[in-house]
């Protein structure tokens, strides 16, 4: 039988909320053969229990805390008990990252509306004052950290947009249970497989912090993933891998085996025969340039990506004609990022998971200024100095800050 949530309150009948608990597969991607792990997971989803412990360091497993059902522990069976995995620097004022804390991000309606104004949902974690992050129906193993003060507790939630994840507080070593404070108006009750009302808090105490961690796309890492797209060579960009068996020379696809994110990057003009592309699109628009090579070879590599590892985690990138190519082919993925990509008059059709950033000065973005715009886009300042080919290039990004986060993150609903 499908394990299910079910909250209630003394006087509901039924349970005012019932789901099935979600069953992903494990995000893990062997580097070497860019083969996926086959296993599903519910408690834990996200990672099998062997990589998760293999890729992250972590388990879980009956808590140490009495009446608190399973618990999340820094472990790996490799090093000896007691060795350091996850560590704090006190003078930054920043720990490690440990992991994701992943769900559906709610409006503070549909939160309201799924246990009440005044009750505590028991797996939800405060964004801010319109949305919470809510993770009854998609147990991920960060959803499992248990609670303890903040003075014995040794981790945290942070918020970076509509991101939030563990990190480490004070040192956790191999076989520590892993805790932190959900706010001392936390208070849940348990009769059975259903919860109680106690408090008039439904939210989970977090932290905001302006930078991010985890596998999310970020200035640096778009910055050295669009370079990537142009380098045959070169088949690693951090912790992301490149898929060789789907990649061409246009269009690259790269993985990271710890997140099981995966990327897609769309590479700009390189070459006389990108030029005869531009051509065909400059002159026919869309439509004719979607009968082109360059076109039909990044449709490919974008369909088997798509299909291989999940639309909802694939990123979408392009920068100039790659971008165009984003835009024509990301609408289903989780998210498009193009970079000074190429227009034409009335020819783009902006899609909601879309964030473009462009270069104040940078002739090609802008031959379209009819396009659409939204709150995600971004406008580089230029450089008065520097010559149109360069504020059209990718360098550009190093006018914004490396850590900031760019594009949708993760799905959220209203």
């Amino acid at each position: 039988m499908p394990k299910r949530f079910e909250y209630s309150n003394p006087a509901d009948e039924p349970p005012r909320f019932v789901c099935q608990l979600e069953k992903l597969r494990c995000q893990h991607v062997n580097p070497k053969t860019n083969h996926h792990c086959r296993r599903y997971q519910i408690i834990g989803a996200g990672y099998c229990f062997q990589h998760l412990e293999t890729d992250r360091h972590l388990k879980i497993a009956a808590s140490t805390v009495p009446n608190s059902g399973l618990g999340l522990f820094a472990y790996d069976k490799k090093k000896p008990t007691g060795e350091i995995l996850f560590k704090y620097n006190s003078r930054k004022r920043r720990g490690d990252f440990i992991i994701e804390y992943e769900g559906e991000v709610l409006s503070k309606l549909a939160g309201d509306q799924r246990y009440g104004k005044n009750n505590t949902a028991p797996y939800s974690a405060y964004l801010n004052k319109d949305f919470e992050i809510d993770s009854a129906c998609l147990r991920a193993s960060g959803s499992l950290a248990n609670h303890k003060p903040r003075t014995y507790a040794n981790a945290r939630l942070i918020v970076t947009g509509k991101n939030v994840y563990l990190e480490a507080t004070k040192t956790i070593r191999n076989g520590d249970e892993i805790f932190i404070d959900y706010g001392k108006d936390y208070n849940i009750g348990q009769e059975g497989d259903s919860y109680t009302h106690k408090t008039k808090n439904i939210r989970t105490h977090v932290h905001h912090a302006t930078t991010t961690r985890g596998g999310k796309l970020s200035v640096v890492d778009l910055k050295s993933l669009l370079h990537a797209s142009y380098d045959n060579k070169q088949h690693q960009v951090g912790d992301f891998h490149l898929d060789k068996e789907l990649s061409s020379k246009t269009s690259k696809v790269y993985v990271n085996p710890k997140t099981g994110q995966t990327v897609v990057a769309h590479r700009g003009t390189s070459g006389f025969s990108d030029w005869l592309n531009n051509a065909v699109y400059a002159y026919g628009g869309k439509k004719a340039y979607q009968y082109t090579p360059r076109y039909k070879e990044a449709e490919r590599v974008q369909h088997q990506a798509e299909a291989k590892y999940g639309k909802t985690k694939v990123s979408t990138i392009g920068h100039s004609q790659g971008g165009l190519q984003s835009e024509l082919l990301g609408d289903k993925s989780k998210e498009i990022i193009t970079l000074n990509k190429a227009t034409r008059p009335f020819s783009n059709t902006k899609h909601t998971n879309q964030t473009d950033i462009r270069t104040e000065k940078d002739i090609v973005s802008r031959l379209n200024p009819f396009q659409k715009k939204n709150e995600k886009d971004i406008v580089i300042p230029s450089n008065k100095k520097s010559s149109y080919v360069k504020e059209h290039g990718i360098d550009t990004l190093d006018r914004l800050d490396n850590h900031m986060l760019v594009g949708n993150g993760i799905m959220f609903y209203y």
